[in-house]
């Protein structure tokens, strides 16, 4: 897991087994789950701990995430008059509630190689930062050897 290192102000991977003991229960449930049959072969070798895995399952299962999910997606699509591709992050509490941050935005190839998006141009005052000739590239489908 990529985590900002506030103490070393850096980018740092560490494994969310780490984590583990730091996380209230509320949050692992939100986002994790327990991995049973793995729980099991360990304790049948003599070496049981918990085995957690992220799935973000319970907030995929929040109606309030999906639908808030759903809006922001069509109302990006209708403004770049194109499916899109965005990056967020969601804050959590215990009672469900969530803060979403969209990070990124972009409009997702979808037709031929050579088709342009156009993306709307904005008042100066609401942008916030700019970038200019940057793409995911296009997608290709290719015979293998």
């Amino acid at each position: 897991m990529d985590v900002l290192d506030i103490t070393k102000n850096e980018l740092t991977t560490i494994s969310v087994d780490s984590l583990l003991d730091q996380l209230p229960l509320w949050f692992k449930r939100s986002v994790m789950e327990r991995d049973m049959e793995a729980e099991n072969s360990l304790k049948r070798m003599g070496r049981w701990r918990q085995v957690w895995f992220v799935t973000c399952q319970k907030l995929l299962e929040n109606k309030a995430f999906t639908d808030f999910m759903q809006k922001i997606l069509k109302t990006l699509e209708k403004a770049y008059q194109n499916p899109v591709d965005i990056e967020y992050t969601v804050n959590l509490d215990e009672n469900g509630d969530f803060v979403l941050n969209l990070v990124q935005c972009r409009p997702l190839f979808t037709g031929k190689e050579g088709r342009q998006i156009d993306i709307p141009k904005l008042p100066e005052d609401r942008i916030f930062f700019e970038l200019e000739d940057s793409s995911m590239g296009t997608s290709a489908k290719k015979p293998l050897r």
